[in-house]
């Protein structure tokens, strides 16, 4: 996991620093893909306790926070929830 921690915290710092709107949206997006692509890591690797993409994204979440102070981060927060 530490791999995609990685990758998520440098594209949350590159997100403070970036130069408009638009590389702000995709940045923001990138995050949202690793954030997915490390959820579906999990959901793979404990597949035995039938975790579902959401919650093993979620897991990442706690996994992340549990290893990096979040409120420390500028550009660190959630997406709206989709209905």
């Amino acid at each position: 996991m530490s791999d995609h921690i990685d990758e998520y915290l440098d594209t949350v710092r590159q997100i403070t620093s970036a130069g408009s709107l638009n590389q702000v949206e995709a940045l923001d997006m990138a995050k949202k893909v690793t954030h997915d692509r490390a959820g579906r890591v999990l959901k793979r690797a404990l597949r035995e306790y039938g975790f579902d993409l959401e919650t093993s994204r979620r897991l990442f979440t706690l996994l992340l926070s549990l290893k990096v102070d979040t409120t420390r981060i500028t550009g660190v927060r959630g997406h709206p929830r989709r209905n």
